[in-house]
């Protein structure tokens, strides 16, 4: 779509009420601005009057060559939203500069987007949405430590010779097998392999045999 002419969108007023919401919506597969896109909510005695300004550019994008997108109101709440398929940022453009509100950004005489005749604030009044598949290409690259996590704990063991343990975990596994093997073995006396002889003393005690 393409506007080149002024459409402007305004609330009734009310002396005993709020005045009249006013929106101007535009759909489709890109939006051009070259003029004035202006939703102006009406006075009244109580809050309300609403003014909303929505560009729903599709697979598109949202271009503002020259001339504003205004909403304002005098007792209600003024937005401008914008929306946009298979994007997950970006998409809107000022004079040719991706992603700027207002040029120059100290407001107007200037292009771009306006919210009480000031640059509209991204999150507050100036609302951007984006939905669907994200641009096709390569993927992000996530940071080098998140890297090396998913590597770590990916669940499939390491490629490779095993890591060697330090030399100090390898001396305390040696000196605590020898000193559970001594303590199997015992002095060796002769005889049989790990049975003592029999000394003197208890020979000593043995009864005598009769011949």
């Amino acid at each position: 779509n393409v506007s080149n002419s002024t459409v402007q969108a305004f609330g009734g007023g009310g002396s005993t009420a709020m005045g009249g919401s006013a929106t101007v919506t535009f759909t489709g597969n890109g939006i051009t601005v070259g003029s004035q896109i202006l939703a102006e909510g009406g006075s009244g005695a109580m809050p309300g009057g609403d003014a909303t300004v929505m560009l729903n550019a599709g697979t598109g994008t949202i271009q503002i060559n020259s001339g504003t997108v205004e909403a304002e109101c005098p007792n209600g709440v003024s937005e401008i939203r914008l929306s946009f398929l298979n994007r997950t940022s970006g998409g809107f453009f000022v004079n040719g500069q991706e992603g700027v509100v207002f040029n120059p950004p100290t407001g107007p005489p200037g292009t771009g987007f306006l919210v009480e005749g000031s640059p509209g604030i991204p999150g507050v009044n100036f609302l951007v949405t984006y939905s669907g598949s994200p641009p096709t290409g390569s993927p992000p690259t996530p940071p080098p430590d998140l890297i090396d996590f998913l590597v770590t704990y990916s669940g499939s063991p390491p490629t490779g010779s095993p890591p060697t343990p330090p030399p100090d975990l390898i001396d305390q596994v040696v000196a605590s097998t020898n000193k559970d093997v001594d303590s199997l073995t015992g002095p060796l006396g002769g005889g049989d392999a790990g049975v003592g002889a029999p000394d003197e003393e208890e020979k000593k005690k043995e009864p005598p045999v009769c011949r």
